[in-house]
């Protein structure tokens, strides 16, 4: 299944643009996260989760593992881990906000 970047960063800076709760409706209705965002996505299988697990420590669950665990709690049957992805985005504050 191929992963739509775009889709997700259209429903994010939908919601930033247009939900309540990302304005200061205290002050001027300004937004407090600019909705020009980034967005990433990379493989569950990357290597550099098992980078983060050697340098953070044995406690830290890689995309597998987490999806693994939540599948067992869940009485799933889970899919092969080379199906899962990981995305990541950053919410850039308003030049307002950061004033």
């Amino acid at each position: 299944m191929e992963i739509n970047k775009k889709w997700f960063i259209d429903k994010i800076q939908s919601f930033l643009l247009n939900d309540e709760s990302n304005k200061m409706s205290l002050i001027d209705n300004s937004l407090i996260f600019d909705p020009d965002i980034l967005v990433g996505i990379v493989s569950g299988i990357d290597p550099i989760f098992n980078e983060y697990k050697q340098i953070i420590g044995p406690f830290h669950l890689t995309p597998g593992e987490v999806y693994n665990w939540y599948c067992s709690k869940n009485h799933i049957t889970p899919s092969p881990i080379e199906n899962i992805s990981v995305i990541a985005y950053i919410l850039p504050f308003n030049k307002e906000t950061k004033k």
